[in-house]
């Protein structure tokens, strides 16, 4: 009968075929039987990156840059197709592209990132003819491209004369600027396997922040919330038998402060 050690030191609980707990030895010693070896929640098989440490907002933080043309961005992850990158801050920044905006008008650019860690900028449509106001150039930006994440946008409008992209300084007495973080995939770690059985969840550290368990039903592409937490927990949360690929972390907008450790095995 399969068993999983339950917190390393006091107890053990012992499951059935169906993964559902049947009993609990209180001090015992037992044997695990399950091909893959769990030892106080370290997984001792070969799996994705099943751990990831979140002790900052996900979020780009996108301000003038110290060129004041450009835009800055502070220290960040972001997770593309379950996998988790981290990029430097930009003190100088990344300098805007693109079309001239007219004098009075709204333009807008997003900066988003790729795999390989390049920023990219993408200009609103109608940047050239300029827009009325900074919503409207923001709803201009094309999508998101394929394989990148939004690190945000920015959105500008000069009164006494056209704002030139990469030459105008963001912070010209004439110039008002907007930036807005983007949405990029929060903090979670890789895509972990589901083999038919249960998972053990492990949330440590001090922390304010929402941890949220997510499944997806298209192998990765899109992901759903299976349930969440507030602080520290160690247990073991009954799934589907579907064999539904899973993660663990913080959605972009659910950290606040402190340092969560999240593990999925």
């Amino acid at each position: 009968m399969p068993t999983y050690r339950n917190d390393g030191v006091v107890s053990y609980k012992t499951v059935n075929s169906a993964g559902v707990a049947v009993s609990v030895i209180p001090g015992a010693s037992v044997e695990v039987l399950e091909a893959s070896v769990i030892t106080d929640f370290t997984q001792t098989s070969v799996l994705p990156s099943n751990s990831v440490t979140v002790a900052q907002a996900p979020g780009a933080g996108l301000a003038i840059g110290s060129t004041a043309p450009n835009v800055s961005n502070a220290a960040f992850h972001y997770t593309i197709a379950g996998k988790v990158y981290s990029r430097a801050a930009e003190a100088a920044g990344t300098a805007l592209t693109g079309d001239n905006i007219p004098s009075g008008d709204y333009g807008a650019w997003r900066l988003e990132i790729g795999v390989d860690g390049a920023i990219d900028v993408v200009e609103a449509a109608g940047n050239a003819a300029g827009y009325g106001s900074a919503a409207l150039a923001v709803a201009g930006i094309p999508a998101v491209s394929a394989d990148h994440v939004s690190m945000g946008t920015v959105s500008v409008s000069k009164s006494d004369g056209a704002f030139v992209p990469g030459t105008t300084d963001l912070d010209d007495a004439n110039t008002t600027e907007d930036y807005i973080d983007g949405d990029m995939g929060g903090l979670f770690t890789e895509m972990v396997p589901n083999y038919g059985r249960a998972y053990n969840v492990s949330i440590t550290g001090t922390f304010t922040a929402n941890v949220t368990l997510q499944r997806s039903f298209d192998s990765g592409v899109t992901w759903v919330d299976a349930d969440t937490w507030t602080a520290a927990a160690e247990e073991m949360t009954i799934v589907d038998p579907n064999k539904l690929p899973y993660r663990i972390g913080v959605k972009q907008g659910g950290y606040t402060t402190g340092t969560v450790v999240c593990k999925l095995k």
